[in-house]
């Protein structure tokens, strides 16, 4: 293994592509994207024992979604919004 943040942000993509329906390369690289977001997050010091993971997947798969992707740059703020998610689910919780 490389590194953790690597491995969760494979472990959160392979979880939320078991909630999206994938098939365009696009939903693809949104989800790629979302999964770095929560290993983002992650990083930063989440005790997901206080949260409900597959709840914060939920929540992220459906905003992943709905977020509309037009560049490459917004790839990157989906990144950013998801972490964000993220912390405040885990903020509330806690």
């Amino acid at each position: 293994m490389i590194g953790t943040h690597a491995f969760n942000a494979a472990f959160a993509a392979s979880q939320l592509a078991a909630r999206i329906e994938s098939g365009p390369v696009s939903m693809s690289e949104k989800i790629a994207a979302a999964a770095v977001g929560m290993a983002d997050a992650e990083a930063e010091g989440i005790d997901w024992g206080k949260v409900n993971y597959d709840s914060v997947c939920d929540a992220v798969a459906m905003s992943t979604e709905l977020y509309q992707i037009h560049s490459d740059a917004e790839l990157d703020e989906l990144r950013r919004y998801i972490a964000k998610i993220v912390k405040g689910k885990a903020r509330r919780v806690a």
